[in-house]
């Protein structure tokens, strides 16, 4: 095993813990940035992205994001990573996937699935 992703706490109490899916990893050169999807009752702002170095120790990059499918580099090396849906008690909504470059504060793919910026 080359690096262990860690399990989040869930707010709801039930159960406890709920695991933490690895569903996109890129290297920048330096290190793997590994971003993931949380496990049922997928919370909301709980998915985290991890960094991971050339030894397998792994920390957090960047938390406060919801149920993240796939991560990539742009042109400038940052990550921009793609957040599925949002999770209600009865239904998860794919309605609200969003493309985000996380250093800028900017969508860059909304769910009308048409290309626009908004400034957090």
């Amino acid at each position: 095993m080359f690096a262990t992703i860690p399990p989040i706490n869930n707010p709801s109490g039930a159960p406890a813990q709920v695991q933490a899916v690895p569903t996109g990893i890129v290297f920048d050169g330096h290190k793997f940035l590994v971003c993931t999807f949380t496990g049922f009752p997928y919370p909301a702002q709980k998915a985290t992205i991890y960094q991971v170095d050339l030894s397998g120790n792994t920390a957090v990059y960047q938390t406060g994001l919801s149920t993240l499918t796939d991560i990539e580099l742009g042109l400038d090396q940052r990550p921009v990573v793609l957040e599925y849906g949002t999770w209600t008690v009865k239904h998860l909504y794919p309605t609200r996937e969003e493309l985000c470059d996380l250093h800028q504060g900017i969508i860059l793919l909304g769910e009308s699935r048409k290309l626009y910026f908004r400034l957090n």
